[in-house]
């Protein structure tokens, strides 16, 4: 009975410790496009950066979509 309790008890903790991991890996996400566009010289306005220079444009456009998941996410970036 025990040792029941403590096999759910440990379930609950690597489940709980999965969901943070995982919101923190989507909070990286989204800030990472931000992060990148003013590193470009870009601006940030309403959800899309907006990069004068085309060849930066492009470096920006290639570190945000390096990662197959933040390529789903930054559709609208990775995919025009």
């Amino acid at each position: 009975m025990k040792a029941s309790i403590l096999v759910i008890i440990m379930i609950t903790l690597m489940i709980g410790v999965i969901a943070i991991s995982g919101t923190q890996q989507t909070a990286f996400a989204e800030n990472k496009a931000k992060e990148y566009c003013s590193d470009y010289g870009g601006e940030w306005d309403n959800g899309k950066c907006k990069i004068e220079d085309d060849e930066d444009k492009a470096d920006y456009e290639d570190d945000v979509c390096d990662d197959a998941e933040d390529s789903k996410k930054y559709k609208k970036i990775c995919n025009p």
